[in-house]
Order: C-alpha cells, then sequence, then structure tokens
C-alpha cells in the first residue's frame, strides 16, 4: 500500500481495517487527518497504545452495519485485509461512496480470498 500510495496526495484518510495500525502511523505522517476503523477492540488497543498522534481518530465499527463515520468527507479510503471477509461488497462500497468524494481507492487483500469473492459476487 505504501508503495501505491506514496506519489498521492491526501488530506483526510479513512482506513478501514486498521488492526494494530501498522498502516495508520504512515497514513498519519502523509495525511491531515485519519479515521482508522476496525472490527476488533482489541487490535484497536494495540493501535492505540502505538499510534499517540493527534490527527488520528479510532474508531470500533462493524462495516457491514450503518457507518457512523461517513459524516466526514474522505480523499483516501484504505481497506486493508477486510473485504475477503464480508460477503456483500456492492453494500461496502455504495457506503463508501455515498458521501464521499475520494480520489483515491486502496485496497489490499489476498489473493486466493480476492478469487472466491469475485466468484461468490458473479453467482449473485
Amino acid at each position: 500500500m505504501r508503495e501505491t500510495l506514496k506519489n498521492i496526495e491526501f488530506e483526510n484518510c479513512l482506513e478501514i481495517g486498521c488492526g494494530t495500525g501498522k498502516n495508520t502511523e504512515w497514513l498519519a505522517l502523509k495525511s491531515a487527518e485519519v479515521t482508522a476503523v476496525d472490527l476488533s477492540e482489541e487490535m484497536l488497543a494495540v493501535a492505540k497504545q502505538k499510534i499517540k498522534s493527534g490527527n488520528v481518530e479510532f474508531q470500533n465499527s462493524d462495516i457491514t452495519e450503518a457507518w457512523t463515520f461517513k459524516e466526514k468527507q474522505f480523499d483516501l479510503i484504505t481497506f486493508s485485509l477486510v473485504l475477503e471477509h464480508i460477503e456483500n461488497l456492492k453494500d461496502i462500497f455504495k457506503k463508501a461512496s455515498k458521501s464521499n468524494n475520494f480520489q483515491c481507492l486502496c485496497i489490499y487483500w489476498r489473493i486466493a480470498s480476492f478469487q472466491a469473492i469475485l466468484r461468490k459476487q458473479s453467482e449473485v
């Protein structure tokens, strides 16, 4: 992800699947504001211990439910190793695009999982 985004400018980032904050640290250096979201409270606790930057807001959220963070405008949305766990990708991308004017959408997932998701989506 870092290699992909290194030359892209962004101000407000929505990081879905922040986990322990590995990418959050880097995104916080490049962005004015980062909203870092994860389903796991345990992972968020580790990220909060690691990252003390004032421009990062952590949120515990299930992205298959209503998004409480969508009131903000993001010019970058990242998904890290999350989408392979989601059955209805159409709903997720609809939520992402509904109130955002993002310039870049960065998705990182395992190829085998990606292929399985594509098969599921084509069967619908």
